[in-house]
């Protein structure tokens, strides 16, 4: 057997209905520096480097001040809802960005989609919207990676599958930096979630989560691994 632990474990928690919502009507993948030249709306093209916003299966990425427009907007009028494959924060210069003002922002991380910060980051990078995961509804991957030793990754909303999801999704928890999921991770009663934590910080889940296997890198009582799960919003005991 491997070093991994793994806990089957279940929580009572309220299936969610996931609105599909309007893909980018031009259908382009686009890869794109975010610059905050006008304001701080992520779907204003003006605001990204090429003069088009970030979209679709590519990278988004966050390198530099943003002209002080770092705490993004994810609603628009009229704009169909950011979708992107991967989400990158890199370089020293690179501030500390919220992605979503609030909850109620959406950010639609598409299927074998990534969130990194890289390790020359030293300010904190938060997802404030809630994350819909997957745009398809068979099995796949998502990886949320912190390789800074200094900044945190934090998620202020839910994680939300799919409402027609089926298959498997498994979360990859990677890096050295913590990561902190202060919502709830929203499953439909369906599609099984597995979590594969091979981080060597701090991760905490502090929300009401349905997990259906979760495998830690070195066993929860081991120190150089450290995963914590708030026992005020759960249900299950650990080992």
């Amino acid at each position: 057997m491997s070093n991994d632990a793994a806990i089957c474990r279940s929580a009572c928690v309220a299936c969610a209905v996931i609105l599909a919502g309007a893909w980018r009507a031009d259908g382009q993948n686009v890869s794109a520096t975010w610059l905050g030249t006008r304001n701080a709306y992520w779907t204003n093209g003006v605001n990204w480097t090429g003069g088009k916003w970030a979209y679709g299966y590519a990278t988004a990425t966050f390198d530099n001040a943003g002209n002080n427009h770092t705490n993004i907007s994810l609603v628009y009028a009229g704009s169909p809802i950011p979708a992107m494959r991967h989400l990158r924060f890199s370089s020293p210069a690179c501030a500390p960005y919220k992605i979503g003002m609030n909850t109620s922002h959406r950010y639609w991380m598409i299927e074998n989609g990534s969130i990194i910060v890289d390790e020359d980051v030293v300010n904190d990078q938060t997802i404030g919207g809630y994350v819909t995961l997957g745009n398809k509804d068979y099995a796949h991957a998502l990886t949320f990676r912190n390789l800074s030793p200094v900044a945190a990754l934090r998620f202020m909303g839910d994680l939300q599958f799919r409402s027609s999801a089926t298959g498997q999704v498994r979360f990859w928890l990677e890096g050295v930096g913590e990561m902190f999921f202060n919502g709830n991770c929203v499953t439909n009663g369906t599609a099984p979630c597995e979590v594969r934590n091979n981080n060597t910080g701090r991760i905490t889940l502090a929300g009401m989560n349905r997990v259906n296997r979760l495998y830690n890198r070195s066993g929860l009582s081991q120190g150089n691994s450290h995963l914590t799960l708030e026992a005020r919003r759960r249900s299950g005991t650990l080992p």
